[in-house]
């Protein structure tokens, strides 16, 4: 008790000192923060309803599924699939599109025999759950490379099923919500796993 009333009677002299500074500060100073303040205020407000709006952009756009086709056999349409996936790797997605195995052409005849998809390609596409499907990439000198590797891993392989839609049309409705998996490989070679999340299972 003794120490603190020492301590207040050594501040007490100096506290009239510290109100009277305060208080003998012109008024135009004073005043003339305030727009400096209200802008501060207004700044914040501003920069909190962003956020609140990027959340809930961010959000719906990671609710949004994945509706583009998914064409195995277009090296050009494929390299920007890879690009998505590898952007994502460990995340999930929800897809709800085809993958595309049709022919409709001479050049993807061809593909499809170059990149032996008739060894891989079965009449129950059921018996492609976990099968390492070749995606076709073009190289710098404009070659086509059969490298990288798509591997679907769905919980019940039976909702995997052709459907023809015309001369040459060879698709598979791809449905679900899946983690990605990316593993790089020496060759250079990468597979792109979707391992289909349970639970999240689609018709």
């Amino acid at each position: 008790m003794p120490e603190i009333q020492k301590n207040r009677a050594f501040l007490r002299p100096h506290l009239p000192r510290y109100k009277r500074n305060f208080n003998s500060m012109p008024e135009h100073s004073l005043s003339a923060l305030v727009p400096y303040l209200e802008f501060v205020g207004k700044l914040a407000g501003t920069l909190t309803a962003l956020y609140g709006a990027y959340a809930l952009i961010s959000r719906l756009w990671r609710g949004r599924p994945y509706r583009k086709l998914i064409s195995v056999l277009d090296p050009q349409r494929g390299g920007e699939f890879k690009i998505f996936l590898s952007a994502r790797t460990g995340k999930r997605v929800s897809f709800e599109t085809y993958l595309d195995f049709s022919v409709g052409s001479d050049e993807r005849h061809r593909m499809l025999t170059e990149g032996h998809f008739d060894l891989i390609l079965p009449d129950d596409a059921s018996e492609l759950n976990g099968v390492a499907i070749p995606l076709p990439s073009i190289r710098s000198d404009g070659r086509i490379t059969y490298l990288d590797t798509l591997t679907v891993e769905m919980q019940e392989s039976r909702r995997l099923k052709w459907s023809a839609g015309g001369t040459g049309i060879r698709q598979i409705l791809f449905r679900g919500t899946f983690e990605i998996e990316t593993r790089a490989y020496s060759g250079p070679r990468v597979d792109y796993t979707l391992r289909e999340v349970a639970g999240h299972m689609k018709g």
